[in-house]
C-alpha cells in the first residue's frame, strides 16, 4: 500500500519530459554532496523505469532513510 505523496511523485516523474529529467538530474547530482543524497537520484531512476507504481520494490533497495522521513 503507498501513500499519497509517493504516487504523486511517480505522477510527476512520468509527467515529465525528457528534457526536465535529463535536469533534474543534473542539478540534483551538482549539489548532492553526500552519498545519502544520491540516493534520491536512484530514487528517481527506479520510478522512471517503473511502469506501474511498486512501493516494495522501492522499499526492498533500501534507497529511503525511515528515520529521516519521519
Amino acid at each position: 500500500m503507498h501513500t499519497d505523496s509517493s504516487s504523486e511523485l511517480f505522477d510527476l516523474i512520468h509527467l515529465m519530459n525528457k528534457g526536465e529529467k535529463r535536469y533534474f538530474k543534473l542539478y540534483a547530482r551538482a549539489r548532492a554532496p553526500h552519498i545519502r543524497d544520491i540516493n534520491y537520484i536512484r530514487l528517481f531512476d527506479v520510478m522512471e523505469k517503473q511502469d506501474t507504481y511498486n512501493e516494495e520494490k522501492i522499499e526492498a533497495l533500501n534507497l529511503v532513510d525511515r528515520k529521516s522521513t519521519r
